[in-house]
């Protein structure tokens, strides 16, 4: 079967592009494994999708109250080397181990929802957030414990408003394999 000059010449493009793209793709992921270990710093587990928040203490039989605090995406890296720029404002010793923890929130509660709830009528929220890494049996190993004595780390955020952090860890293990996050301070928003 003999096909039309057109339909060939369509096919080569198509596979020139789709060839072109793939090498791009191979191109951007060899450049971002060399510049983490040129940095020391490897990804160990993600969460690359949008993700309500819960709200502590989850309650004995296993509900917890979601909020409208929304994790858009975080990472957690592991400093193979411990000389990075993090790992100067820490103390590592020579038998612990640093983990970073870094991605972005976002407030989803409307202006009138805070706004109702704050009795000084602030048009912004305090999340108090609670991190703790687990390794791979699904034991705990560290949580955060710098900031107030309520809460390990705190953002403020207006309706709508997103904004990055970045969580560093210095862990007496090298076995850790993800990391949960949950509110457990939420001003001035009353949750019944």
């Amino acid at each position: 079967m003999k096909f039309p000059k057109n339909t060939r010449t369509i096919a080569g493009v198509a596979c020139v592009i789709l060839l072109l793209s793939l090498f791009a793709t191979f191109l951007v992921n060899l450049t971002n494994q060399k510049s983490n270990s040129q940095t020391g710093f490897f990804k160990i587990y993600s969460i690359n999708e949008p993700l309500s928040l819960p709200i502590q203490p989850c309650y004995s039989n296993g509900s917890y109250r979601i909020t409208k605090i929304v994790l858009q995406k975080a990472t957690l890296w592991f400093d193979s080397k411990s000389d990075s720029a993090i790992s100067e404002n820490f103390q590592v010793d020579q038998n612990a181990f640093l983990f970073m923890i870094n991605g972005t929130i976002r407030n989803n509660y409307t202006p009138e929802e805070i706004i109702t709830s704050s009795l000084q009528g602030v048009n912004y929220c305090t999340v108090g957030l609670d991190v703790r890494l687990y390794d791979t049996q699904g034991t705990f190993v560290n949580t955060l414990t710098r900031g107030t004595p309520l809460h390990g780390f705190e953002l403020k955020l207006k309706s709508g408003e997103e904004t990055y952090f970045e969580v560093p860890f210095v862990t007496s293990t090298r076995d850790v394999a993800y990391f949960e996050i949950c509110i457990i301070y939420l001003e001035p928003l009353r949750l019944y």
